[in-house]
C-alpha cells in the first residue's frame, strides 16, 4: 500500500462525530510569518547598470570649469542630471526590495494552539512548524563581490556622481521629461549615446514589486483544524480496542435495561433498531463523505502546488 492509499484509509476511518464536535468547540490562537515572496530576487538589472555606469562617469568627470554656461546647461547635460537622479531612485527601490526579501524569505514559521472539547475531554493541540532557507548568498556574485556588496557599490558610485562639479553646476536647472529628444550629440558621442541607452533601459524595466502569496486566514484556519484533528485521532488510535469494548458494554447495558423496563417485543425492537441504525448510518456516511472530500481536496491542492513548483524549477 503506497502512502496516498494509507492516507485515504486513515481519512476514511476518522471519527466523524468527533470531528463535528471538535470543530464546533474549537478556538484557534496562531502566529505566523508566511509572507514568502513567490519569486527569487531578479538582479539582472545590476549587470546592465555596471556596464553603463562607466560611460556616465566619463561624462561627469569632464572638466566644465571653462565651459560657457550655455554649454553646461545644455539639453544633453540636463538630461544627464535627470538620468543620475532616476538611477539613484531606482537603486534605492532595489536595495529596499532586496533587503526585505532577504529578511522575510529567510525563515517561515507557524505557531498554533487549538483548544476544544470532545465529549468529556478538554483537548489542547499545539502545532509548531518552521522552515529555514539554505544559504544562497553566492547568488549574484561577480567581481569577487557578493550581490549585497555589488548593490552597495553601484549605490556609492551614483552618490559620488551626484556630488560632481557638473551636477553642482546644474542643481538649479529643471529635469528633462520623456520623450527624450535624440539630438546630434546622442548620435555622435559614445558616452552620451550610452547614457541615452541607460535611460531607456531604466524606463523599460520595472523597479521590481513584492509578489507575496496572499494568505487566506479562513482557509488557513480550516486546514489547521483538519491537520490538528488528525493529530488528535492519532492519540485515539492507541485506545481504539478499549473504546470498541466500551461500546459493546454500553449496548449490553442498554438492551438489558430495555428488556427489564419495557413491554416491547423482540420483532418490534429489531425493526425499531434497524430503522434507527439505517438512519444514523446514512447520516454518518454522508458526514464521512463530506469530510473525506475536504481532506482529499487538501491533498490534491498540495500535490498540485508541488507539481507547479517542480515545473517552475525545470522551466
Amino acid at each position: 500500500m503506497n502512502m496516498n492509499d494509507r492516507i485515504i484509509e486513515f481519512i476514511s476511518n476518522l471519527d466523524t462525530d468527533s470531528f463535528e464536535t471538535y470543530l464546533a468547540n474549537a478556538k484557534i490562537d496562531r502566529s505566523y510569518n508566511l509572507a514568502i515572496n513567490q519569486k527569487e530576487y531578479d538582479y539582472s538589472w545590476l549587470n546592465q547598470f555596471e556596464q553603463y555606469l562607466p560611460f556616465l562617469t566619463n561624462i561627469l568627470s569632464m572638466d566644465f570649469s571653462k565651459a560657457d554656461p550655455s554649454v553646461i546647461e545644455s539639453y544633453e547635460n540636463r538630461f544627464i542630471r535627470t538620468l543620475v537622479y532616476r538611477i539613484s531612485d531606482y537603486i534605492k527601490v532595489q536595495r529596499d526590495l532586496f533587503n526585505r526579501m532577504q529578511e522575510q524569505n529567510k525563515k517561515r514559521n507557524l505557531e498554533t494552539t487549538i483548544t476544544t472539547k470532545v465529549g468529556n475531554e478538554d483537548i489542547i493541540v499545539n502545532l509548531s512548524i518552521s522552515a529555514t532557507k539554505s544559504d544562497e548568498s553566492h547568488k549574484g556574485e561577480a567581481f569577487g563581490l557578493s550581490l549585497k556588496d555589488r548593490l552597495e557599490r553601484v549605490s556609492a558610485i551614483v552618490e559620488a556622481l551626484k556630488r560632481s562639479s557638473l551636477m553642482k553646476a546644474l542643481e538649479n536647472t529643471s529635469f528633462i521629461s520623456s520623450p527624450i529628444n535624440k539630438t546630434a550629440l546622442f548620435e555622435e558621442e559614445t558616452n552620451y549615446r550610452k547614457a541615452l541607452e541607460f535611460y531607456n533601459f531604466i524606463e523599460n524595466t520595472s523597479d521590481g514589486n513584492d509578489d507575496y502569496a496572499t494568505i487566506d486566514i479562513k482557509d488557513l484556519d480550516d486546514k489547521l483544524l483538519i491537520t490538528t484533528f488528525m493529530e488528535y485521532q492519532l492519540l485515539n488510535e492507541v485506545y481504539k480496542d478499549k473504546k470498541n469494548n466500551s461500546y459493546q458494554d454500553f449496548l449490553n447495558r442498554l438492551i438489558e435495561r430495555l428488556v427489564l423496563t419495557s413491554s416491547i417485543d423482540e420483532k418490534s425492537f429489531k425493526k425499531m433498531l434497524a430503522k434507527k441504525f439505517e438512519d444514523e448510518y446514512n447520516k454518518k456516511k454522508n458526514r464521512e463523505q463530506t469530510i473525506q472530500n475536504i481532506f482529499l481536496k487538501t491533498i490534491d491542492d498540495y500535490n498540485k502546488q508541488v507539481k507547479d513548483a517542480l515545473r517552475a524549477l525545470k522551466g
